[in-house]
């Protein structure tokens, strides 16, 4: 070899040492994976929240007599009146050219019960011809003047899956040849010497109509009904009660009677009333069956619907019982009463049409904006008992009020809703709307574990951006100090019934109620929370705060208080509520092996957060063979940890490509992490031993290069 050869080998073996080095320090490990970027999708939202208000205050001043408080109105010297309309003050507001109505609705009903139980009206197709033969329209309009509203369906027009305004009507005008069709199939065309109906068998019958004297508008209602029935032949007479006793002798199934007026309470959220009382289980149940009706039919959709955990279920199931009813008619629904409220829009605008809350209600005050000309104030106008009872002190258990819905959003303008914020509000249609807590769900037994099978957990999703107007921030630990403190307090409606409120870190609070409720979310969630660091060791009797000491949470806070006689409200700057509109965030991930092929079953577990709550985490995987790809996507499962899915082993693939995502209950998808894994022909060495083994290969060559040198 020349000399020249020499040196251009060396030189080679030079430059092939300093390469192999680098590349034994640049080795990674087969299979290591770096989370990749989110890829975030935001779906469009719906649900609406409880917006920052515009209006700069709230002046609520106290007027002698509804004159006066009327007259503030028509002058614009005040803007909402904050009490209910007495029925016998309808015409006086009448007279005011300047004043707007407001109808809202009540959640009962009044219907005619029937005694099922009872022939003939034990057979149903009779039951369907009394109500085809009522005049509904007749006695909402002529009788009751419109202050009410006809009914079809056993469903209160506050909730927000009432059918009413869309399907009924079938029964709300006297149909005479439907109901004489319905009595030939119930056999029961034959008339006897007076005109009169006679039952199937041939009898002679007269119905007792039972109605309270002392209610207005119901005697004329009675008798109109009389005169319904006696126009087809049906024989009845009329029997005069109170309404107390009639309500209660029904409802403890102690009264003996074939037709009934009464009233029934509908609870305002879900079916679980439609649904279930009419169960033949339930005849001696107080309160239940007051129709003493027993169908198979109706027996199955109830114990169905008592059976189900899911709200889309009972949403079906609900509306199904209701058509069920409608048909079956073991009570015959008359009309549910409308509530008046009034205000002035000479100085504000974007008034809220809330047929829940009336003008009084909770949107209004955050919706309401000045017109040009006018003051960026709202003046409620207010009567003596307004702050004799219901407003005695910006303690608002002063006055020994029970927290319930009517206390919430009833019969008078509540402050208290503005300034301690709840996690949901009720939108005008029934639905929910975001407060202070992001997300909302309820889960049984089976769902969770840790509660009994008779109960019910609702669980509330607090917003981390929430704050109390003092700087501190609303965590879950608020809401258990609220619902404990008004339960030991005697300050909520049925405090026996919430067993224990279980907080879950610093955002999550679960409130576990003594029933079965599909809907507990929905009443739990209209409760006011308290600041647990203001209100801890406070006598809820006794404790008068000042407007600086009654720290919240809402879109305005207290600014002054005259005891009987005004207080004032000022705009929350800080007010937060928001959609989540964030992805799920990836705190961490694992694979087990660690270091996997697609021979192997593996692992891939995530841990995750997200500012409400996660709806679903989904592991996709393609196996690839070849020239071929084969894919799939299963769902993870979930324990305290986080969410895990496994990718099954298979031996002939060449490759595994992976990643996972995750979507939150409103829509918000993330891809938190992927990668990819693979077969090897022949065993690979550890990454350690292959720095080695290229850097003492490395050091070989130098030599031999460095002695090559010198040979020359």
């Amino acid at each position: 070899m020349t000399q020249g050869s020499i040196r251009l080998l060396s030189k080679f073996l030079l430059v092939a040492a300093i390469l192999l080095s680098s590349l034994a320090f640049t080795t990674t490990t087969v299979g290591q994976l770096t989370p990749v970027d989110f890829f975030t999708k935001t779906q469009e939202i719906d649900q609406e929240i409880y917006t920052p208000a515009e209006l700069d205050s709230i002046h609520i001043v106290e007027y002698d007599t509804v004159t006066d408080a009327l007259n503030a109105l028509q002058s614009g010297n005040a803007d909402i009146f904050g009490h209910r309309i007495n029925q016998s003050d309808y015409s006086l507001v009448d007279t005011y050219s300047n004043i707007e109505k407001q109808w809202a609705y009540e959640d009962g009903i009044y219907l005619l019960a029937i005694n099922c139980e009872s022939s003939p009206l034990s057979n149903s197709a009779f039951r369907k011809a009394l109500a085809y033969i009522i005049n509904k329209t007749n006695i909402a309009s002529d009788i009751m003047n419109d202050t009410v509203v006809k009914m079809d369906f056993l469903f209160g027009l506050n909730n927000e899956f009432s059918v009413e305004f869309e399907e009924g009507g079938e029964f709300y005008d006297s149909k005479i040849s439907a109901a004489e069709e319905q009595l030939g199939v119930a056999g029961m065309l034959d008339v006897d010497e007076d005109g009169m109906i006679e039952a199937a068998d041939g009898g002679e019958f007269q119905l007792r109509i039972l109605y309270p004297s002392d209610v207005l508008g119901l005697n004329e209602t009675a008798t109109r009904i009389s005169d319904d029935l006696f126009t087809i032949g049906i024989n009845n007479t009329l029997i005069l009660d109170t309404y107390t006793n009639i309500q209660s002798g029904i409802s403890n199934h102690s009264t003996d009677y074939d037709l009934a007026l009464y009233y029934q309470e509908i609870p305002t959220y879900g079916f679980n009333w439609t649904a279930r009382t009419f169960d033949s289980d339930n005849l001696d149940v107080d309160g239940e069956n007051i129709a003493h009706l027993s169908h198979d039919s109706v027996d199955l959709l109830s114990f169905q619907y008592g059976d189900i955990i899911e709200s889309s279920q009972a949403d079906e199931l609900g509306l199904e019982a209701a058509y069920l009813l409608q048909n079956l008619n073991p009570v015959i629904p008359l009309f549910s009463y409308k509530w008046l409220s009034v205000y002035s829009d000479s100085n504000l605008e974007g008034w809220v049409n809330d047929t829940f809350g009336g003008s009084f209600g909770q949107w209004n005050p955050v919706t309401l904006t000045p017109k040009s000309s006018s003051d960026n104030e709202l003046v409620v106008a207010v009567l003596p008992e307004y702050f004799d009872t219901f407003v005695p002190s910006l303690n608002p258990f002063k006055g020994g009020n029970v927290i319930n819905h009517d206390w919430i959003t009833g019969y008078f303008f509540n402050p208290y809703m503005l300034v301690y914020d709840s996690p949901l509000a009720t939108l005008p249609d029934g639905s929910a709307a975001v407060r202070h807590s992001t997300s909302w769900l309820v889960q049984f037994l089976g769902q969770v574990s840790d509660i009994s099978s008779y109960q019910t957990r609702a669980s509330y999703y607090c917003d981390p951006s929430a704050t109390w107007t003092d700087g501190s921030q609303i965590t879950a630990h608020d809401y258990q100090f609220s619902f404990e403190y008004l339960v030991n307090n005697s300050l909520i409606f049925e405090p026996e019934m919430i067993d224990r409120v279980k907080v879950t870190g610093d955002y999550l609070a679960g409130i576990d109620y003594n029933t079965h409720h599909l809907f507990l979310d929905r009443v739990m969630g209209e409760i006011p929370i308290l600041p647990r660091h203001i209100w801890d060791g406070r006598n809820a009797s006794t404790w008068e705060p000042s407007a600086n000491a009654a720290i919240g949470s809402g879109p305005f806070t207290f600014e002054s208080f005259t005891s009987g006689s005004e207080m004032v409200l000022s705009r929350n700057q800080e007010y937060y509520p928001e959609i989540d509109d964030d992805a799920p965030n990836l705190i961490s991930y694992s694979m087990n092996p660690t270091d996997p092929i697609p021979a192997e079953t593996v692992s891939i577990k995530v841990i995750i957060e997200d500012r409400s709550r996660i709806n679903n985490v989904t592991l996709h995987y393609t196996y690839r063979i070849g020239e071929l790809n084969f894919t799939n996507s299963v769902e993870t499962s979930r324990d305290a940890t986080g969410f895990e899915g496994l990718i099954p082993a298979r031996v002939t693939a060449d490759s595994v490509v992976w990643s996972v995502s995750a979507t939150d209950i409103w829509g918000n998808t993330a891809i938190l992490v992927s990668g990819e894994y693979s077969r090897y022909s022949e065993p690979e060495p550890e990454p350690e031993f292959m720095s080695y083994l290229m850097i003492g290969g490395a050091v070989v060559i130098a030599i031999v290069a460095v002695v090559l040198l010198k040979k020359r």
